[in-house]
């Protein structure tokens, strides 16, 4: 995958890339080594410069380059990042907006600046080998170099169990003991032997007052920009346009807006489980805005196969299917003619919000908030956060958005491309945040925002409901009324409709009363209605059945302590759910593959 690795110290060996796709540059000075790794696309975005005072690598995409150049009045963007270092030092690229990383090599100080963007979807990390340092990229980069050095990963106890829990690890942690993430917003400096850690960027969900109607025209016009942004750099590079689309509402605003603004003929992408209603409705949307479309079924779970190729990308850090489903479409593309992949990513979060009922900005974060299951969530009970957070959704959006969902986003395949979402630009982002929670809660902004600028994206299915979105007013309470006993939606309430329907279907025996189970596992329903039905598919293709449940027999010797395979084992062999079973393949493949 692409990025770079930098050792700090004598005598280290950087392994060889053997990724022939990739770009690849080598500089050596007095006690480091740089390899860069890139995709050959983007290139004017991109540089690794050297002079008598610096080394300077930026790695990435810059949506705003241009616009800089004209402010910094810069010959050129290479010019005015220098202009920026200049004036701005350690921080100089806190105004880009993209997906970017990189460092400053001062020759001068000897002194190292590593940094990545506001949300850390460009990941950094480093592990100490002997007196230096190392710092890449990828997890798999340093274990690598650790390796080529002597030295071996250890399982990191806490991180292990976050993965089995969480579905992925938080904060800083990696699955190993040596290794540290550089988290969004922040930058490390590395001189005489001594890395000290810096936040530039803090993401704040304080409310400021404002009506309705100003929430709905800020987010209208930020995203507009964010989107027009976004698609330029396609056209600035002479690329064609394509995006993912689903049934829910993120990808069709994405797909939608940029139609609106002049960016036609896009190709849409759509992955799911054949007949679900993502299918379905996207390919509506894109023949609507006369799109070409192409659909890439799941059915069987077949990208449950590229276990290892994945874990390869992730390093474990998030459970591999969350990147699977995606990698099983985009490892079969021709790239060559399209620029970046646009995506809905973490759009309902940004407008809505993590909270689903609490209108309090006092919750309190807890380990287990966002988890797939809570059957080893007893041995994280004394994890101390190590950093603070404000509440409960800025716990969330740091850690399951930017470290889990972020994850996700590697299934694109940076081998070839990068990818962005309007929804995470930072400007659209702070907008959005400073909304009240009364708003965004239950997605009732976001829901008067499509309907007051587009109602023709409200005129489709959406995904979350099963139906058109409707206006909510989260100030009113909700209405209920008592059938035979049962507390159930009163009939003009809009919930109303979902319950006489799986009332219907219950009693007709198409669907089952499900309850989470006591013992905290995955709630389990082996139905196909679902884009991503594992449970159907462990259950009905004995071929996935038989890969899986060989994989955990033939390499759960693997996990050297004896309470983390125990407690595998219970995860893997005891649970009925397929998800729990994939987040302890997901440990025992990175286990297998960097232990």
């Amino acid at each position: 995958m692409p990025g770079f690795i930098v050792t700090v110290g004598d005598g280290i060996v950087i392994p060889a890339e053997k990724e022939s796709a990739l770009s690849v540059t080598e500089l050596t000075g007095d006690g480091y080594q740089v390899s860069w790794r890139t995709c050959r696309k983007f290139q004017n975005d991109k540089m690794l410069l050297d002079n008598d005072r610096y080394v300077l690598l930026l790695e990435g995409v810059v949506v705003n380059n241009h616009q800089l150049v004209e402010s910094y009045q810069a010959e050129d963007w290479k010019d005015c990042v220098w202009k920026m270092l200049s004036e701005q030092k350690d921080t100089f690229y806190k105004d880009f907006r993209g997906s970017f990383c990189g460092f400053v090599y001062d020759k001068v100080e000897c002194r190292w600046l590593f940094f990545t963007d506001h949300i850390g979807d460009k990941q950094v990390l480093y592990a100490r080998i002997g007196d230096g340092f190392v710092v890449g990229t990828e997890v798999l980069y340093l274990v690598e170099t650790m390796k080529a050095n002597g030295i071996r990963p250890t399982l990191d106890r806490d991180s292990v169990y976050m993965a089995l829990t969480l579905g992925y690890v938080i904060e800083d942690r990696t699955l190993f003991s040596e290794i540290h993430k550089l988290p969004a917003g922040h930058y490390w400096t590395l001189s005489d032997g001594r890395l000290e850690e810096v936040q530039y960027h803090r993401f704040t969900n304080k409310p400021r007052e404002m009506s309705v109607e100003e929430a709905v025209e800020g987010i209208d016009r930020l995203f507009r920009e964010a989107v027009r942004l976004d698609f330029e750099k396609d056209r600035e590079y002479g690329y064609k346009h394509w995006a993912t689309l689903s049934g829910g509402l993120d990808s069709r605003m994405v797909v939608w807006v940029a139609h609106e603004l002049g960016y036609w003929q896009q190709l849409n992408l759509t992955f799911s489980q054949s007949g679900y209603t993502d299918f379905k409705v996207a390919q509506k949307v894109a023949s609507e805005l006369r799109n070409e479309f192409m659909f890439k079924y799941l059915d069987n779970g077949n990208c449950i196969y590229a276990l290892d190729d994945v874990t390869a990308m992730t390093g474990g850090s998030a459970c591999f299917f969350g990147v699977s489903h995606t990698w099983s479409l985009f490892n079969k593309l021709d790239y060559s003619e399209y620029g970046i992949v646009h995506t809905g990513e973490l759009g309902d979060v940004i407008i809505g919000s993590y909270q689903k009922s609490s209108m309090s900005y006092d919750t309190v974060p807890s380990i287990v908030d966002g988890g797939y299951s809570t059957v080893l969530a007893g041995r994280l009970k004394d994890y101390l956060f190590k950093y603070p957070y404000e509440n409960a959704e800025m716990y969330l959006m740091y850690n399951r958005g930017f470290c889990f969902v972020g994850q996700g986003t590697l299934g694109y395949d940076h081998r070839f491309t990068e990818n962005l979402s309007p929804f995470c630009n930072v400007d659209f982002m702070e907008f959005c945040f400073s909304i009240p929670l009364k708003y965004r809660l239950n997605h009732k902004i976001y829901f008067d925002w499509v309907l007051d600028k587009y109602p023709g994206a409200a005129a489709y299915i959406w995904t979350g409901s099963g139906r058109r979105i409707e206006r909510i007013d989260n100030e009113v309470q909700k209405r209920s009324m008592r059938v035979l006993g049962y507390q159930v939606p009163h009939f003009s309430e809009p919930g109303f409709r979902d319950y006489l329907k799986g009332f219907i279907l219950r009693r007709l025996g198409l669907r089952k009363k499900v309850k989470r189970p006591k013992n905290g596992q995955t709630v389990v329903i082996a139905s196909k209605n679902d884009m991503n039905p594992v449970d159907y598919w462990y259950a009905t293709n004995p071929e996935l059945k038989s890969f899986m449940d060989g994989y955990w027999a033939a390499n759960n010797a693997l996990v050297s302590d004896p309470v983390i395979r125990e407690d595998m084992r219970r995860l893997y062999e005891d649970s009925d759910a397929t998800y729990d079973k994939l987040q302890a393949l997901s440990v025992l493949s990175a286990i297998k593959l960097c232990l």
